[in-house]
């Protein structure tokens, strides 16, 4: 087995290169390691359940990939020498397959989905799931720790079963009764899409059988719907509720069906959007604001946990219109679900977790993120809408929006990033920033009462060039004008003065390409640690303003010790960019700037 099966760790999933094909991607997921993995998973489902292989039910399924069947086969050979008894469940979604362990015809200690969410064709991986859900960060570590194990087989083991399984007609059957209950058609109980028309766009995944299964199954009109079937190769635009080409596909086919509702998912359908049936998408912000409006009557005042980059306007619609409390959270599926799960832990009703992906978890579906739920809620209210002669836009009529609204995301450039942030700054580069450093601090810092840096361009030029690969010529269009603040969004970050570190996670917001060098030393430092750089950008009239820069970094990833950082050669670059900029956070909880005072949540500094 030649691959670093660490490599192929993804967060909360595994990914890897599947195929051939692509320029400088060499496979490093093939039957080897599918092999192994399994064998860890089985042993992590043991460990956890309390039970022996033999005992266990696994299911697998797959999405629509090229290389679907040969990771299956090899998923599935490794469980029954295991001695598991598998269901084998063919094409399905990521969701369908957690509800393995949920339909009482299964009950499935265990699932396999064998799918890379949106990721090219190349590409492919699993994610796993127990009864409890999804896994999370640290269980795909453990699994990934027990396939690099030596385990001798037990040659006396007798092997598992393998049953077909058409999970999806389970899953769908599911969904239609969903539909049927809570449209509750007075005039066509059986049938109440009938008079909606509905456009589902698959992008070729595996989500074609919500049109057929499920819409067309109540009496929808879902002629006009695109790229349902099943292509790995993905040859119409890219599964993914995010990309610009395949929103604007699915916009233009709303229009020209004159279609009631565009619905939209990702490979998988873990994740989903809209279109309204003027053509408009639901999407990003817009999809977490309905998400949520569909249970606002039944919720008041419940608590939404968001990724950190949902826009000011969302939180105005989600408090004011709709009497929710919005909370901002760290970027990833898992985080803000583990979030919300944990706030209805301390007596905090938190019904929905949603990131602007598209990953909607309800509270009242198991915290599943399920793009064919969400699908189904939206199809529910539309159908009821209808019935009232009107559309599902209506939900959305309060809500404001900036005019314009993009992200940039800066990926660490290079393989081994993390050993890079950590290499000692040589003699140059040491005598460039600090002359930088000083006469920037001599003009611009000299009078300020708390210690932020901002850098000249010509440091965050060096900062990006050096981690990221890119220039601010890559931002030209950005223009100028600055606020004048720096808006420290969440004090729940960076890392604490106690042996207990937070989630490497920081948002800042407010501010222009001016104000850049305020993220860069934050930059810098994440630069150490693997993860990406969000920048993202609104426009405002005729100006764009930096709303948010957010770091992910690993909370394992964190140093052992608090980092101080001194202006001297042979210090790592990445510390060396956080000088003066710490945020600390002490043992009763309280965040505070270097100079000790508190700084509250929400609080301006300037």
């Amino acid at each position: 087995m030649g691959a670093d099966l660490k490599k192929l760790q993804n967060g909360s999933d595994i990914r890897g290169v599947a195929l051939e094909g692509v320029k400088g991607e060499a496979v490093n997921l093939g039957i080897e390691e599918a092999a192994a993995l399994t064998a860890g998973f089985v042993r992590w489902l043991c460990e956890k359940t309390g039970k022996a292989p033999e005992t266990l039910k696994v299911s697998v399924g797959t999405d629509s990939r090229i290389s679907r069947d040969i990771l299956r086969k090899a998923v599935i050979e490794a469980l029954i020498s295991a001695g598991v008894n598998v269901f084998d469940c063919g094409m399905a979604s990521t969701p369908a397959m957690f509800m393995s362990t949920v339909f009482p015809e299964y009950a499935c200690d265990g699932a396999i989905m064998i799918t890379a969410s949106h990721l090219p064709f190349n590409r492919n991986g699993f994610k796993y799931f127990d009864r409890d859900g999804g896994l999370n960060k640290q269980d795909i570590t453990q699994i990934i720790s027990y396939a690099g194990a030596d385990a001798e087989a037990d040659r006396n083991r007798k092997p598992g079963q393998v049953t077909k399984a058409d999970l999806i007609d389970t899953y769908s059957a599911f969904l239609r009764k969903k539909i049927i209950d809570e449209v509750n058609s007075p005039e066509n109980r059986e049938k109440p899409l009938s008079g909606l028309k509905i456009v589902v766009d698959a992008g070729n995944g595996a989500g074609g059988f919500y049109a057929t299964k499920i819409l067309e199954a109540l009496g929808a009109d879902v002629s006009a719907s695109q790229f349902l079937e099943p292509d790995g190769r993905f040859p119409n635009h890219a599964p993914n509720p995010e990309n610009k080409g395949a929103m604007e596909s699915i916009c233009r086919k709303v229009i020209q069906a004159g279609a009631d509702l565009g619905l939209i998912f990702d490979t998988d359908v873990d994740r989903s959007s809209a279109v309204d049936s003027k053509g408009k998408e639901i999407s990003r912000n817009g999809i977490v604001a309905m998400a949520a409006a569909l249970i606002a009557r039944e919720h008041p005042g419940t608590t939404v946990v968001t990724d950190s980059i949902t826009s000011d306007q969302l939180t105005e619609y989600l408090e004011q219109c709709l009497g929710m409390k919005h909370l901002r959270f760290k970027r990833g599926y898992k985080n803000v679900i583990n979030k919300s799960i944990e706030l209805n832990e301390e007596g905090i009703d938190s019904q929905l977790a949603i990131e602007t992906s598209g990953h909607a978890a309800y509270k009242e579906n198991y915290f599943l993120d399920d793009g064919a739920y969400l699908a189904t809620k939206i199809v529910i209210k539309a159908a009821q809408l209808k019935a009232q002669g009107e559309g599902i836009e209506v939900l959305l009529s309060s809500m404001k929006e900036p005019d314009e609204a993009v992200e940039v995301r800066f990926p660490i450039a290079g393989e081994n990033f993390g050993e890079y942030g950590e290499e000692d700054i040589s003699e140059e580069e040491f005598a460039q920033l600090k002359d930088k450093w000083d006469d920037f601090k001599a003009e611009r810092l000299e009078d300020f009462p708390l210690p932020i840096h901002r850098y000249p361009a010509s440091a965050v030029e060096a900062v990006l060039q050096r981690f990221a690969g890119i220039g601010l010529a890559d931002l030209k269009d950005i223009q100028e004008p600055f606020s004048g603040y720096t808006y420290l969004e969440s004090t729940d970050a960076f890392y604490n003065t106690t042996s207990d570190y937070s989630p490497g996670y920081f948002t800042c917001t407010s501010g222009s390409i001016d104000a850049f060098g305020e993220y860069v030393q934050l930059f810098g430092w994440a630069s150490r640690f693997p993860g990406e750089s969000i920048l993202r950008l609104e426009k405002d009239g005729e100006n764009w303003y930096i709303k948010s820069f957010t770091l992910e970094i690993p909370a394992d990833e964190l140093p052992e010790e608090d980092p101080v950082p001194t202006m001297e050669p042979g210090y790592p670059l990445g510390l060396l960019l956080t000088q003066e900029t710490t945020m600390r956070k002490d043992a009763s909880g309280t965040a505070e700037l270097c100079d000790g005072r508190p700084l509250q949540e929400g609080e301006y500094v300037q």
